[in-house]
């Protein structure tokens, strides 16, 4: 393995985590669990939608996050009417 490799490993490794410290953020400072994970939620959709990408690309991604959010939502509450 030469020193490039293990260089570009480690950025990898920090991209992902930098990528992912916003949507952790509402379970640091909240207490309720299910509204943190709400304005996690809201905050990635916003991240999503500010980025550089191509209008097209970036709605098609909006509308894929939007449409699972949906669906988990859903699913909770039908869960929670169940039992």
């Amino acid at each position: 393995m030469r020193r490039e490799d293990l260089l570009g490993g480690l950025a990898a490794g920090w991209l992902v985590f930098a990528c992912s410290f916003p949507a952790v953020l509402p379970f640091v400072f909240l207490d309720d669990p299910r509204l943190a994970l709400r304005v996690s939620n809201a905050i990635l959709l916003a991240l999503l939608f500010l980025g550089e990408r191509p209008l097209l690309r970036t709605l098609a991604g909006g509308a894929l996050i939007l449409a699972a959010v949906v669906f988990v939502s859903a699913k909770e509450a039908a869960r929670e009417r169940a039992g």
